[in-house]
């Protein structure tokens, strides 16, 4: 195997990148200030072959004059020195990624509600909102905190815990290796301890508990609450098939975890999904308050108008997402066939996965699934959503620093929720398209990489170079539980005196990197559940690639 190694200094574009020339073939190359090579262009063939957006993650690059030997690209000195925790393909990474697979769980459990383990690792948290009630009067106490705020939001909240889950079902060995699965599997089953208890009747789920209104005029922690805290219910009352199917995948996804280890709550999960999918496809639009009787809707937020924090545009996605992991557990054709037919409602993988959008998701279920090859139609949708991610297509923008940008509103969230589809992709097309796996992988290595600090900053609170100290959130930055505490503190420019270890913040707020760390700069530095969910999935993948015969070992050069 040929190594490309890159001379030192080069001319500088006016884009400020820098051109090369390869040590051995002559190849011009050039690069930008960050390690990204964008462009080869082999002056003897006269012809350019471009690399635009590409971010390192080609391990192999096409030799000029008919030679095609696959070829390395080594650590190079440009006149910009790469950043540190760059990399290269070849090279070990700089980053524990099972470290920071830890550092995420932490994240998880300062968001957690109601009364506390005695191992609670927060010391800043304590027992919280431990007076909430159903709509019947009967106790609700329990489940997460939604962001920086101390609202219980369970519609991003499933989708979270489902990413959870299906990063545990993917990835094993890397929980094995960081020695985090006990941690996972305490998450998930906090969180769907919470949605069964939520769904306290058949017909009836509590989707939210909290008033946004009022909530949004404290700054205090979730300790020092003492208003009342309503709880919003839907049902054959008001259809939400978009929050009764994606719970309802979520306990049908947690099943397969304990159905070994605890098949009597397995049991229990599973009747609750059952219930859930079928309560979700009774009452499409049907017993609408009057109000909203000729909506022909069955979207939660349609029905709730304090649901304006997560509004939802749809719901086919969530009951094909539902009906696809209920046949992943029960095995039950019909199950597949409802999950098809929902899907074909949707039309098509969206270019985005998440909270809200959940067709790739689905899409990708589905490719899993079904019988497996490169002809298969989610097969197809699913290279193309990579594929769009990878090159900047369908919205997606790749900045100047190698971030595929899609959203102006927590981007992190987006690369990393689109890197866990990735990588789950990625190994399971490994047996019949080794190279197109290999390259998806590195693609997610190096989003990670842009998170972990390669621009010479982290994104994680806690970890790494000049990570985040403000991040908009109530409890981390008031002085503690049952002290006083108000927008002061909000408006204050010290750091918050808490580490909200593990946090994802939401990141640049532009195509142009632009990022902030100041603590009212929610659109780019809150956190919440759904932000750490898919990043918590890519953390597994990476955390797995060095376990010999493990499941990540579609991983890129170097990794595996």
């Amino acid at each position: 195997m040929a190594t490309i190694v890159l001379l030192a200094g080069g001319a500088q574009t006016e884009s400020g990148n820098t051109v090369v020339i390869e040590k051995d073939t002559g190849l011009i190359v050039q690069v930008t200030p960050y390690g990204n090579i964008t462009g080869i262009y082999d002056p003897n063939a006269a012809q350019y072959k471009s690399r635009a957006k590409a971010a390192l993650f080609n391990h192999t690059l096409p030799l000029p004059s008919n030679d095609t030997r696959p070829v390395k690209i080594a650590p190079f000195n440009a006149t910009k020195p790469r950043l540190p925790g760059a990399g290269t393909i070849e090279s070990g990474d700089t980053y524990d990624y099972g470290a920071v697979l830890g550092m995420s769980y932490l994240f998880y459990e300062a968001q957690r509600s109601g009364a506390l383990p005695p191992t609670n690792p927060i010391p800043w948290r304590e027992d919280s909102a431990l007076y909430d009630t159903a709509p019947d009067g009967s106790p609700l106490v329990g489940g997460s905190y939604d962001a920086g705020d101390n609202l219980i939001l369970n519609f991003p909240a499933a989708f979270s815990t489902l990413l959870l889950v299906w990063g545990v079902l993917a990835f094993p060995d890397g929980y094995s290796a960081a020695g985090q699965m006990e941690n996972a599997i305490d998450t998930i089953r906090w969180h769907t301890d919470w949605y069964m208890k939520c769904h306290y009747r058949e017909t009836r789920f509590v989707v939210m508990v909290g008033d946004p209104n009022t909530d949004h005029s404290y700054w205090i922690p979730p300790e020092n609450m003492d208003m009342s805290r309503p709880a919003f219910e839907v049902g054959d009352n008001i259809p939400a098939s978009d929050v009764f199917g994606i719970t309802s995948a979520a306990l049908s996804a947690a099943a397969q975890i304990f159905r070994a280890s605890d098949p009597d709550y397995a049991v229990q999960l599973i009747a609750h999904a059952r219930d859930m999918y079928q309560v979700g496809v009774t009452y499409q639009g049907k017993h609408l308050p009057p109000v909203y009787r000729f909506k022909h809707t069955c979207k939660y937020s349609d029905g709730i108008p304090e649901a304006f924090v997560y509004t939802s545009s749809g719901y086919y996605d969530d009951l094909a997402m539902a009906a696809a992991w209920l046949y992943a557990y029960t095995g039950e054709q019909p199950y597949l066939d409802d999950a098809q037919m929902w899907f074909s409602k949707v039309g098509y993988a969206g270019s985005t996965f998440s909270w809200d959008d959940k067709s790739a998701g689905v899409a990708l279920m589905l490719s899993l699934l079904l019988p497996n090859g490169p002809n298969q139609p989610f097969i197809q949708q699913m290279e193309g959503f990579a594929t769009a991610w990878e090159t900047g297509l369908y919205g997606v923008t790749i900045t100047s620093r190698g971030l595929s940008f899609a959203s102006e509103w927590g981007s992190l969230r987006y690369a990393m929720n689109a890197g866990f589809m990735t990588a789950v992709y990625a190994k399971s097309i490994n047996t019949f398209n080794a190279a197109g796996a290999a390259r998806h992988a590195c693609w997610v290595r190096q989003q990670a990489g842009y998170v972990l600090g390669d621009t010479g900053r982290s994104f994680v609170v806690g970890y790494g170079n000049n990570p985040p100290v403000n991040p908009h959130h109530r409890a981390a930055s008031c002085p503690g539980p049952r002290q006083p505490c108000g927008f002061d503190y909000f408006n204050s420019p010290s750091p918050n005196p808490h580490t909200l270890t593990g946090a994802l913040v939401g990141g640049p707020y532009d195509a142009q990197d632009s990022y902030s760390d100041v603590r009212d700069n929610y659109q780019s530095n809150e956190v919440a559940l759904d932000y750490n969910a898919g990043f918590t999935g890519v953390m597994a993948f990476l955390a797995g690639v060095a376990v010999p015969g493990g499941d990540s070992q579609v991983a890129c050069a170097g990794l595996g």
